[in-house]
């Protein structure tokens, strides 16, 4: 289970939701006490738990992989093969069967397709979605990439929807999908063994 504690969240400055914690655990000052990485999603949703994520970076695969679980959602929506490469790629990134410079080639040959997705928003939302979860920092992949997929999903949605129920389209799919992305993010702070913050997962160049 991965686990964080009150000090390292004020220490990075994450402050905002420090009284809603301290209230759920009854503590009126941060300390050095671990608690499930989980609470914070609980107490404080989904967008918090990502900013956490932060101070917990011996987890970078497990935050790049979320990112990849996400684009993996609305990799449907994507044309062209060398933007699906580009995620392919990705995923082989986070689990460290490949290095920066194969990640760079694909990066460059998805750059120089041209494609019209800007024209379409569901579209635009999913290719985001795979150019995020390259991002340098892993919690920001996991959260950028979160973002713009369920974006694509509820364009998605909207674009299929009748005039009377537009509006409420939008919302419920990027609710559902919001819910869906904690569901698997809870997974993964639940299943994933606890690591020493020096304990950082290394790429090797193939």
């Amino acid at each position: 289970m991965i686990t964080t504690t009150l000090r390292k969240l004020q220490d990075a400055g994450l402050s905002d939701g420090l009284e809603a914690l301290f209230e759920h655990f009854g503590k009126s000052d941060p300390d050095d006490e671990p608690f499930p990485l989980g609470v914070i999603l609980e107490v404080l949703g989904l967008d918090y738990a990502f900013w956490a994520c932060s101070v917990e970076a011996q987890y970078e695969k497990e935050w790049r992989l979320f990112a990849v679980w996400c684009a993996r959602r609305v990799e449907h929506l994507i044309d062209t093969q060398e933007d699906r490469h580009l995620l392919d790629q990705a995923e082989r990134y986070a689990l460290g069967l490949i290095g920066e410079g194969d990640l760079h080639m694909a990066k460059v040959a998805a750059w120089g397709v041209a494609n019209d997705y800007v024209k379409d928003p569901a579209k635009n939302a999913a290719w985001n979605a795979i150019w995020a979860t390259i991002l340098p920092q892993a919690w920001d992949a996991a959260m950028s990439t979160a973002s713009d997929a369920a974006q694509a999903i509820a364009w998605e949605a909207y674009e299929a929807a009748s005039p009377e129920t537009i509006d409420a389209v939008w919302d419920e799919a990027w609710d559902a999908e919001r819910s869906a992305q904690a569901q698997e993010f809870l997974r993964i702070v639940t299943e994933t063994k606890e690591r020493e913050k020096n304990d950082h997962y290394h790429f090797e160049e193939a």
